[in-house]
């Protein structure tokens, strides 16, 4: 049931260099689009941004993360991470591809806090004035607020998720028991 699998996060290369080239090579294997690690930069230049093609509707799928727990990214390897002219350069780059809706999917913000730091809700609104449609945050373990931002120039409503929380965790820590799934129906205007 998954569609498409987000790479950027801080423990894409837990397992070093080897753990995600192996990771990049199952997901090619299995013929599941990925994004936000890549083998090397021209691999990157070629797929990225994602764009998926869903009844008429192109989405393009934009991963970022905050860092890789300490980990170097190890040559020839390209992390996507978060940095603000990168991420200026694949906004229009997605558009360019033909995107009708352009969702981030960032990996930010505090670990086990209920809300989002005042830097990320900067940064979302820095993505939305950018270009970026709607955003669906992960990273703290637990579920944060979702908010409902109205463009105040045109009727489009952009989607903010700081956090979903956890879909599978271990955890005991007070509010990392849980985790939700959005669900947004795309509607192409003409």
């Amino acid at each position: 049931g998954f569609n498409v699998v987000l790479f950027a996060n801080n423990h894409c290369l837990d397992r070093g260099k080897k753990g995600a080239l192996y990771t990049l090579d199952l997901l090619d294997t299995l013929k599941i689009p990925h994004c936000g690690v890549y083998r090397n930069a021209k691999e990157r230049e070629e797929r990225y941004p994602l764009v998926l093609d869903s009844n008429g509707i192109k989405t393009a799928i934009l991963n970022y993360t905050y860092g890789t727990n300490g980990n170097n990214i190890p040559e020839p390897i390209v992390v996507n991470l978060i940095d603000k002219p990168t991420i200026e350069e694949d906004i229009f780059k997605a558009r360019s591809k033909g995107a009708d809706v352009i969702i981030a999917c960032m990996h930010w913000g505090d670990e086990y806090v209920r809300s989002a730091p005042e830097r990320i809700q900067q940064l979302s609104q820095w993505l939305i004035d950018k270009g970026v449609d709607h955003i669906i945050g992960n990273h703290p373990h637990t579920i944060q607020p979702i908010e409902i931002r109205e463009d105040t120039e045109t009727p489009d409503r952009h989607v903010v998720v700081y956090s979903t929380g956890n879909l599978v965790s271990n955890m005991s820590l007070r509010g990392t028991d849980g985790g939700m799934m959005i669900k947004m129906e795309l509607k192409k205007i003409l």
